[in-house]
């Protein structure tokens, strides 16, 4: 699994939306993940903005999680060939049958 943590935009930030990003590959789930997340200053409780790539082979398109996350920040179109060569290296699971 890779994961990166992205900055965001001070537009995202002044606006209160989100106060986290991560997006990567997730070769468990067979899946790039998008995770936007908000975590209050004054109680320190976590909120899922958006979270794409919770379930097996959810989100396959790279540009889809690029072209979102580019939205919050502007680094994200930087890491669109590291994420595919994540894919490419790590590859990806069978889906378990505990999945469901």
């Amino acid at each position: 699994m890779s994961r990166y943590e992205l900055p965001l935009t001070p537009e995202t930030v002044a606006a209160r939306v989100a106060t986290d990003l991560a997006i990567g590959w997730d070769a468990p789930l067979a899946t790039y993940f998008l995770q936007l997340l908000y975590v209050d200053p004054d109680t320190d409780e976590t909120t899922d903005v958006i979270w794409i790539g919770t379930n097996y082979e959810e989100c396959q398109d790279v540009d889809h999680i690029i072209e979102l996350a580019s939205h919050y920040s502007a680094e994200a179109r930087s890491h669109r060939d590291r994420l595919i060569a994540d894919r490419e290296r790590q590859g990806s699971r069978p889906r378990s049958p505990l999945l469901g």
